[in-house]
């Protein structure tokens, strides 16, 4: 009874800072979300949704802009047939004004071009668990997708300035930092959520690994929860737990987006 009274504690515990939480309505992301579309660096929001499974950050992107009349030019990429069918039902059932302008393809992101087998979670046609890797957990099986990079494409470089950037790709996170390097070396992104969970290990990749890419890029790194953000002055050694989370690297001179209600580690 004792210990299991301990678990719910430890549960609560790490949901209030920001890990084993994915309930985007609760754990802070939306309201991340939210508050960078009512302050565009420019005078439209430009949101990159790299995973976007079914669209349900898109959707709000395009709720939240549409609410406080921001313009909007949003692109999602989702390489998993299903999904990328479900995405494109999802967008077309929504009345868009005509300052939001959306446009979905059928990619996976990564490093560089290529090709990637897509595996997928067996009996579930829409999982948001697919990955470029070979999750334990994941079907043997699975689809080939074309792969490109952020810095490759045409639609970003026109664009030339990036809002935000959500990353959601079951192990990948750090392959598509790394094919944006020149976008990142430049500063032409405002704000770059990504998950960090179990599949990380299977990656071989680590915060750690992150922030050395990132130690030379103008950013700062946060962990978001439901309270707020905590800011993650350096690496210490458990803060690569594996759990549940999502990060957010923010320009040093864009606005923080959040409260921050936490600052690690707590000493050094």
């Amino acid at each position: 009874m004792f210990y299991r009274f301990l678990n719910i504690v430890e549960d609560k515990v790490k949901k209030i800072t920001g890990r084993n939480f994915g309930t985007a309505t609760l754990n802070g992301e939306y309201r991340l979300l939210k508050n960078i579309c009512k302050h565009p660096k420019r005078q439209q929001m430009i949101f990159i949704d790299i995973g976007a499974n079914i669209g349900n950050h898109t959707k709000k992107a395009i709720e939240y802009c549409e609410r406080c009349k921001t313009p909007l030019k949003s692109l999602a990429f989702e390489p998993a047939t299903p999904c990328f069918e479900q995405l494109e039902k999802n967008i077309r059932g929504m009345s868009i004004k005509p300052h939001t302008e959306v446009t979905l393809q059928k990619v996976a992101i990564g490093e560089k071009s290529s090709t990637g087998n897509l595996f997928y979670h067996p009996g579930v046609r829409l999982s948001g668990s697919r990955s470029l890797l070979p999750i334990y957990y994941l079907s043997t099986d699975g689809e080939t997708v074309r792969v490109s990079s952020l810095d490759e494409h045409d639609l970003i470089q026109r664009w030339g300035f990036i809002d935000f950037i959500k990353i959601d790709v079951e192990g990948y996170e750090l392959q598509v930092l790394k094919g944006a390097s020149k976008l990142l070396d430049k500063g032409l992104v405002a704000y770059i959520q990504f998950e960090y969970n179990q599949t990380w290990i299977t990656a071989k990749e680590s915060l750690q690994i992150a922030m050395n890419f990132m130690n030379d890029k103008p950013y700062e790194l946060y962990r978001i929860t439901p309270l707020g953000l905590i800011k993650i002055k350096k690496y210490f050694y458990n803060l690569d737990d594996y759990c549940l989370a999502n990060y957010l690297y923010a320009h040093i001179d864009a606005t923080v987006p959040m409260r921050v209600v936490a600052t690690l580690p707590l000493q050094g």
